[in-house]
């Protein structure tokens, strides 16, 4: 697919984007909050998505311990801004698992991140196409006098 990059993009429809209802914390709530979320969704393979220095901590090692038989893989490699590349290989490997529950844990990018990979396993892509989007700033920002 070639994106031409001088067309005019008009983009339309509708998305219908829940709210999150329920965010889980803490160390000591980790694994109940997994597992209840398991039982909820009806879910028996949860994959974790975590960043490089989050995926190596003794929490995430307890985590999976608990999880047992219920973690089916676990991605550490999750980068900063949450790249696409990163996103579509975190997919791949949660896809070739056979999970059908994500967990991410970390910060921003790790939870943007597995959000992404939640979206392209929901859409049952393997790559994205992708256009170059070009933003500018003024020289200053204007400001009241």
């Amino acid at each position: 697919m070639q994106f031409n990059h001088n067309a005019e993009i008009a983009l339309s429809g509708e998305a219908d984007i829940p709210a999150a209802t329920r965010v889980i914390y803490g160390p000591d709530k980790a694994l109940s909050g997994v597992l209840e979320e398991l039982a909820a969704a009806g879910a028996s393979r949860a994959f974790i998505i975590t960043g490089k220095s989050m995926g190596a901590s003794h929490l995430v090692a307890r985590l999976k311990e608990g999880l047992g038989a219920n973690c089916c893989g676990h991605f550490a490699a999750m980068g900063e801004h949450s790249p696409r590349s990163t996103v579509l290989e975190a997919a791949r490997q949660a896809r070739s698992a056979g999970a059908d529950l994500l967990v991410g844990i970390g910060g921003g990018s790790t939870i943007i991140g597995t959000k992404g990979v939640a979206l392209v396993l929901g859409e049952g892509k393997t790559s994205t196409p992708c256009g170059r989007i070009t933003t500018t700033r003024p020289a200053r920002s204007p400001r009241p006098s």
